[in-house]
């Protein structure tokens, strides 16, 4: 036995139980595709008993990934402990097969959100940079280790995000350990990474520092502001260089590659602090990027700008920050308490929300298919007064994600009310809504 499946035999996974896990790594389990492989979710019963969800990441030996990056990355998640840093469950090394099995995130990862600032609105992004800006510090500076850590491959594929959208660095297999005394010093190397986020000083000169790590999460910076992709093979024109950014930044006119839909979410002063943070992390002299502390406070000012930004419209418009008693109040004023259905009634129509009645999902949330009772808007006005009509019919119900910024709230009451003025053939009629804490 090789001293490395010694010291990590703790972690070593039969391949049954994954295939087990994977449904023997059927196709629909399958999240991502790209040339060192696939990633399949799942779900595996540990040795305690406990079902974990996971993400097993199976390496394609023609890809030519070799055993010391397969053993790297082993090597440095399981020495690696950070909020903002992914968790390894295990590894298999068996009848040919490399997989790295990872705590699944269920948000997948940031490059499939850049262009979408509805889903990831900017208050989300900065909260998303600021973690993977403490992920970097810690794999660079934390006194706590004999060892430092460059990772060589910071892009927007290797932050995944959880649950809550909180920002998980990954990918750690072409990454580098040297003492924490000589963490300043240059390494000889041969460039690697992903294109369009490497270090251009690394590229010319095969040596690497923390700084490369910098200049190419100062890439993922200009993505995260702009809505636009480094690495974009399937839309050119979207495509961005760290190139273009710095011109537009020079020339004072980034507001033209800003997905205009993000702008209008910006605080002009949380922009300014952001896009300079972006622009000193790519500069072409190693020595006057910004290290992870000046980041770190950068970002976080951004971010306490923007939230007073929001806190302040807040002020102005009440009723979209309003809690679920005030609300109450507010569609009584707009004369749509008929609309009101119960969550009880939903949640017994959609079987609690079973998969069977699910229909559609995306960013926003689920889609149920489901019998409900109901206002009837065809229907005339009942015997007294006071009686609403009401039927039953098959209808779909949207249910949306909670979010904890203003804007979830926002669209909520927009979309009521819109759709309950808007009277056309070609409007999809609304037919009630439900807002009873915290759904």
């Amino acid at each position: 036995m090789s001293s490395f499946d010694h010291k990590y035999a703790h972690l070593r996974l039969p391949l049954k139980d994954i295939k087990i896990a994977t449904d023997n790594f059927a196709d629909e389990n399958i999240v991502r595709r790209d040339g060192s492989g696939n990633e399949y979710k799942g779900q595996l019963v540990l040795s305690s008993g406990q079902l974990i969800d996971i993400l097993a990441r199976r390496l394609d030996p023609r890809w030519g990934q070799g055993i010391k990056e397969f053993q790297t990355e082993i090597m440095m998640l399981s020495n690696l402990n950070h909020q903002n840093i992914v968790s390894i469950v295990g590894f298999c090394d068996e009848d040919e097969e490399k997989i790295i099995i990872n705590k699944f995130e269920a948000k997948g990862n940031l490059y499939e959100y850049l262009s979408d600032p509805v889903t990831l609105p900017w208050t989300q992004r900065l909260q998303i940079c600021l973690g993977i800006a403490r992920a970097l510090s810690y794999i660079h500076y934390d006194n706590q280790r004999s060892f430092s850590v460059i990772h060589r491959d910071v892009c927007s594929f290797k932050i995944l995000l959880g649950d809550n959208w909180e920002a998980k660095l990954s990918g750690f297999e072409l990454s580098i350990m040297q003492p924490a005394a000589k963490r300043q010093g240059l390494i000889l190397d041969y460039p690697c990474g992903t294109h369009g986020y490497c270090d251009p000083a690394y590229i010319a000169s095969e040596t690497v520092n923390h700084k490369s790590d910098v200049y190419s999460f100062g890439v993922v910076l200009f993505e995260v502001m702009t809505g636009r992709k480094a690495h974009n093979p399937d839309n050119r024109d979207l495509k961005f260089s760290a190139k273009t950014a710095k011109s537009h930044f020079e020339n004072g006119n980034l507001n033209d590659i800003i997905h205009p839909d993000l702008q209008k979410q910006m605080d002009q002063g949380s922009l300014k602090k952001f896009s300079e943070a972006a622009y000193y992390c790519v500069n072409d002299q190693r020595s006057q990027r910004p290290n992870l502390d000046q980041l770190i406070f950068a970002l976080d000012q951004a971010l306490k700008l923007q939230l007073a930004h929001e806190e302040s419209l807040s002020l102005k418009e009440p009723s979209t920050l309003a809690d679920e008693g005030t609300l109450s109040n507010y569609w009584k004023g707009k004369k749509l308490e008929h609309l009101r259905i119960g969550f009880d009634a939903i949640k017994s129509a959609t079987n609690n929300f079973d998969e069977t009645c699910l229909i559609g999902k995306g960013g926003y949330g689920w889609v149920y298919k489901a019998e409900l009772e109901h206002f009837d808007p065809y229907a005339t006005k009942g015997d007294r007064e006071s009686e609403v009509p009401r039927r039953h019919s098959i209808v779909a119900i949207k249910y949306i994600i909670p979010r904890e910024d203003a804007q979830g709230e926002q669209g909520f009451t927009a979309e009521i009310e819109t759709l309950s003025c808007c009277k056309h053939p070609n409007i999809v009629s609304l037919l009630g809504f439900c807002h009873e804490h915290p759904h």
